[in-house]
């Protein structure tokens, strides 16, 4: 990862000694529970490789059902590798009719595995697409079956309607930590679909743990970024994510989540906003360019060329300034081009560039959210731990069927 700085707002010295002397206090907190079981989560990484050895054994189409962050980070992991041949990934994760038959009708029981994501247990639509899954199961397979292509992540307490269900047909049960699935990227939740997506999660895991580590030595990056979000969200509260590569869509899911969830609260926050490359250039851009001066950017994009791309031939005489160029050349010129308007339109940006999108990248971008939204929340008086909004939202539905 490489980072560059345009700034139109200096960042003042005084913003990074804070920023710095925040970062030891939090880290040098060894009574803090939250910040041990984030960044440095007790689970049995070879257990998790060996399930998910099991569950590629197979498989050609393995769903996940979860909401929010039990979505998000295996997007995250499966984005990266948008060219895994061994099976595709569907995503069942809310109360659309047309999506689970869409997604239902590909499939062959004996060679789908489910994967069900949820903290609680409790969120009405997993139970709802689960029970519908287990039913589509049941008239295809034997009972004795189900346990073989249903496997569970959830915590072990009490009023847990899926792990019920779990323990009904003797699936396999993996422990949710007891933290928001948006900070448990680093636990079950996070590292088995890394197994499965075809990383190292002990690679990760010592990425993770050397990123907090190195975080005060020149060459880490983190608390230089950590420092611009926290600068620049004094003065402007839309923070706006630019991806220039589909491999980060589940980064971008999670970025807006995880500020959204953890920021929002007593009338204070961010708000995140997710810009997809070319496509959000043509809704988009217009606003950044020439309405409110209200946000601040941050442009993540791939410097790695595929040398396997092919060469576009120009469809018509017309046409001939495509001659021997490749779509990641167009891609390329269009981020050059939108850096460049953002410029001389006197905005804020961090340009990341990302070489490799390996296991050292993960753990870097997951620390980094995580400890500008955890920073940020500190030198705001805010508890980024809790989604009292949302529990309440949860609540509601849940008393609202039963």
């Amino acid at each position: 990862v490489s980072q560059k700085f345009f700034l139109n707002d200096p960042i003042p010295k005084q913003e990074k000694e804070n920023i710095n002397a925040a970062t030891k206090e939090i880290l040098g907190d060894t009574n803090s529970e939250q910040l041990t079981k984030i960044f440095k989560p007790t689970i049995n990484v070879s257990d998790l490789e060996h399930l998910a050895q099991e569950i590629k054994v197979g498989c050609k189409h393995l769903v996940i059902i979860g909401a929010g962050a039990s979505s998000n980070i295996p997007r995250i992991l499966f984005s990266l590798v948008p060219n895994n041949k061994t099976f595709q990934v569907h995503y069942l994760e809310d109360a659309d009719t047309f999506k689970f038959e869409n997604v239902i009708s590909k499939l062959n029981p004996n060679s789908t595995r489910f994967l069900v994501i949820t903290k609680s247990g409790r969120t009405v639509e997993i139970l709802a697409l689960l029970s519908l899954c287990l039913e589509w199961a049941e008239k295809k397979l034997s009972a004795e079956s189900l346990s073989k292509i249903f496997y569970f992540i959830t915590a072990q307490q009490k009023n847990n309607f899926v792990l019920n269900i779990a323990n009904k047909i003797n699936a396999k049960v993996i422990d949710h930590p007891a933290i928001s699935g948006r900070y448990s990227f680093f636990s079950s939740v996070g590292m088995l679909p890394a197994a499965l997506a075809g990383f190292n999660p002990s690679l990760i895991l010592k990425h993770a743990q050397q990123c907090i580590d190195n975080l005060f030595e020149d060459s880490s990056w983190i608390l230089d970024g950590t420092t611009y979000f926290t600068s620049m969200s004094k003065k402007y509260h839309n923070s706006v994510l630019m991806t220039y590569s589909s491999t980060f869509q589940g980064l971008g899911l999670y970025f807006r989540q995880l500020i959204s969830e953890s920021l929002g609260k007593s009338g204070q926050g961010i708000n995140p906003i997710v810009f997809e490359g070319n496509i959000d250039q043509h809704s988009q851009l217009q606003s950044y360019l020439d309405g409110l001066s209200d946000k601040f950017f941050t442009v993540l994009v791939p410097s790695n060329i595929n040398n396997n791309e092919n060469i576009i031939t120009p469809a018509s005489s017309e046409l001939t300034y495509l001659k021997n160029q490749t779509l990641s050349d167009i891609n390329r010129l269009q981020i050059n081009s939108v850096v460049d308007l953002l410029k001389k339109a006197k905005k804020n940006i961090r340009l990341i560039e990302v070489s490799t999108s390996n296991e050292k990248f993960l753990a870097e971008i997951v620390t980094y959210f995580l400890l500008e939204t955890i920073l940020y929340a500190k030198l705001n008086n805010i508890d980024p731990f809790t989604q009292t909004a949302i529990d309440c939202m949860k609540n509601s539905v849940m008393e609202a069927v039963t």
